[in-house]
């Protein structure tokens, strides 16, 4: 991302600030168009190449429309949609055969729905002043205007659902422009509409900025981040309406919820079912919502900006390297099981006889916890010795997992856990597991049955071996679940209660070792 995109954005919110204190609305359909444009072209950064000129056409189209906006003869009722509806006709036929690519995806970049979206955002006061003289004979004691905004916040829902379903990303900024482009020819606020639907259009590339993130809204961290977004929003809408806040209370309220909004994404360094780029992400979707109800001025437009330079700025500094080294081992772990299916090197244990230990750097216990993965991890050392027996059922195991070897690859995490309330590791430095039986499943097979000790606490767990072969050294692998409230953790919703895991431990004959 060029650095002058991210400065052109916060200058602007600074901008926006200082307009807002000087209460300066001559300037409000300008601001629009600084905002339009430095989004759109913050956007061409996703963008392929031979995209961009569509871009920069929507870019061209709400300047035309905020130039010939200041013609009297324009802003007339009945001349007042024909310029952006001539503009919509020029676009759809200068663009109608083309493709667009963005994030690894294609469509047109004119469509049928694309089309219908910006036709509605383009007659959208003329659709929802005529709703709203229907509504408010039916409902009598509610203002027309509140009506109005009401059904703003449906037209922003369909055309935003029409724009992401014609071209993603794409469709939401078109549709976003007419919007803009239409409300320049009329007096009243409902030009920030079009800066709601320009924030939503952010949000795929601002979760593609963190790699695939997933926002799901009954997650707890993304309704975090909802309710700080609705938060921020609403609190900066107040204080920046009162004239008792002065420039030091406004200012000071910015920072704030700048504050409060960075620290949910970094949050994602120490724990990420706290926040994130998810969270964020939420937050940004809190401020839009509430911008297309209360919003009016700068106050939230200048907000929206610089939360936009935050969430393409900060993520560069989220890079986890013990996640990457986790990823690196869950590769290894992916390209050992399949040379194991393609080469069937899976062996039957009464070849195996004997005394063996682990070798302790090449053995590794990969674990998950909870439901859906809300935290995964790695045992990176084993050590032991096995004893296998020609009768199977008398062979042993003897197990050790030291948390010096722990690691959930988040530092700050792990430190957390060794302490007192978790896993005490200045009392129970270590984890054991001691096999009592074993009994055989099928030909390559087997269950162990024994005691896993953590915390000490021992109860029975039961996990599967297979003895496999890897360029002729000896491995055994297999997987197992408990629950860790057994051995005194407390329950956990957030992070869930069931752990799983699986193991690849490397042998050696004892007097090899």
């Amino acid at each position: 991302m060029n650095p002058l995109i991210l400065i052109s954005l916060i200058t602007l919110g600074l901008v926006g600030i200082f307009l807002q204190l000087k209460k300066e609305f001559r300037l409000l359909n300008f601001f629009y168009v600084l905002i339009f444009t430095t989004i759109s072209i913050w956007a061409s950064c996703f963008y392929s190449d031979s995209s961009i000129s569509a871009i920069y056409g929507l870019i061209s189209i709400v300047v035309l429309n905020y130039g010939v906006s200041h013609l009297s003869i324009f802003r007339k009722p009945i001349l007042r949609n024909l310029l952006p509806l001539v503009s919509l006709i020029i676009f759809t036929f200068s663009f109608k055969e083309g493709v667009i690519e963005v994030l690894n995806n294609s469509s047109l970049f004119v469509n049928k729905f694309l089309v219908i979206g910006a036709l509605l955002s383009v007659f959208a006061f003329e659709i929802i002043q005529i709703k709203s003289k229907v509504l408010g004979k039916l409902f009598t004691g509610i203002e027309e205007s509140e009506i109005s905004k009401s059904i703003f916040i449906i037209f922003i829902g369909l055309t935003a659902f029409l724009g992401l379903f014609a071209a993603s990303s794409f469709g939401v900024l078109a549709i976003s422009a007419f919007f803009l482009s239409a409300s320049f020819y009329r007096d009243d606020n409902f030009g920030s509409v079009s800066l709601s639907l320009l924030g939503l259009m952010t949000l795929p590339l601002l979760a593609n900025i963190s790699g695939d993130v997933e926002v799901n809204l009954l997650s707890g961290e993304v309704l975090e981040g909802l309710l700080f977004g609705f938060f921020g929003a609403y609190f900066i809408a107040k204080v920046t309406d009162s004239d008792k806040s002065g420039a030091v209370g406004v200012i000071l309220s910015y920072l704030i919820i700048f504050s409060l909004i960075t620290m949910l994404l970094l949050l994602d360094l120490v724990y990420s079912s706290m926040g994130g780029m998810d969270a964020f992400i939420g937050a940004i979707v809190g401020v839009t919502v509430s911008n297309s109800i209360i919003g009016k001025g700068y106050s939230l437009s200048a907000l929206l900006v610089i939360l936009i330079a935050i969430g393409t700025y900060f993520p560069q500094f989220m890079v986890n390297d013990q996640l990457i080294e986790f990823e690196a081992v869950m590769q290894n772990e992916n390209q050992v099981s399949e040379e194991l299916v393609q080469n069937d090197k899976k062996l039957e244990l009464r070849d195996l006889i004997g005394s063996f230990e682990t070798v302790q750097d090449s053995s590794i216990v990969l674990f998950v916890m909870g439901e859906k993965g809300e935290t995964d991890g790695a045992f990176k050392k084993v050590s032991g010795v096995i004893d296998f027996k020609e009768d199977i059922s008398k062979s042993s195991l003897k197990i050790k997992l030291n948390l010096d070897d722990f690691t959930t690859f988040n530092s700050f995490r792990d430190g957390s856990l060794m302490e007192e309330s978790y896993f005490n590791q200045d009392k129970y430095p270590e984890l054991s597991y001691t096999s009592s039986s074993m009994e055989k499943v099928d030909k390559f097979t087997y269950k162990v049955f024994g005691e896993f000790k953590m915390l000490g606490v021992s109860r029975l767990i039961e996990v599967t071996l297979q003895w496999v072969e890897i360029n002729d050294t000896d491995f055994i692998l297999g997987e197992g679940s408990l629950d860790r409230t057994l051995f005194g953790m407390s329950p956990s919703a957030t992070e869930g209660n069931t752990v799983s895991f699986n193991y690849r431990v490397q042998l050696k004959k004892s007097n090899d070792i």
